[in-house]
């Protein structure tokens, strides 16, 4: 009673994905229908930033969502596994790891708005708002992460790919 839970970070796309479509719906479609049935998410925020993801998303709305639909997004999320940081959706399982006091979950979310949304203007702006201490520069002394996300991301890579990305 009155506590309204919004559904953010919901549209996965660009590259560094597993390109899935669910019928005649994309991934980032079949995201939102998801979202839009759950009876625990009271609205969503969906990314949209041309006329044709505004056209895309009111597509859904409405749609009914079918057992096969449910057990098809579930396996695209199980296949989406370990590609992704969710720090945006609250973990915090790498916090404080880092011997450097990198928060890796903060280079994970810049290139997030590069690989996930395919927005590396986003990712470069806000990988210039970080502390220095959290740029990839202080994993320059270090040959693998040791960092270990619970969810199975592999953190070397994602480093390396920052340090292609950002320096």
């Amino acid at each position: 009673v009155g506590l309204a839970i919004i559904a953010m970070k919901t549209q996965l796309s660009g590259k560094g994905y597993p390109d899935h479509n669910m019928g005649n719906i994309s991934i980032q479609q079949a995201a939102l229908k998801w979202v839009l049935h759950n009876p625990y998410i009271d609205t969503t925020i969906p990314g949209m930033s041309t006329f044709e993801h505004i056209t895309e998303n009111l597509r859904v709305m409405g749609m009914k969502m079918s057992f096969f639909d449910r057990r098809e997004i579930y396996k695209i999320g199980r296949s989406l596994q370990g590609t992704y940081c969710r720090g945006v959706a609250g973990c915090t399982c790498c916090l404080g790891q880092c011997p450097k006091g990198v928060e890796i979950s903060e280079i994970n979310r810049c290139l997030g708005y590069a690989y996930s949304y395919g927005d590396h203007e986003l990712a470069h702006e806000n990988y210039q708002a970080l502390l220095l201490s959290n740029r990839v520069d202080m994993c320059v002394d270090c040959d693998e992460c040791v960092v270990k996300c619970v969810n199975g991301l592999n953190l070397t890579e994602n480093i390396r790919k920052a340090e292609e990305l950002f320096t």
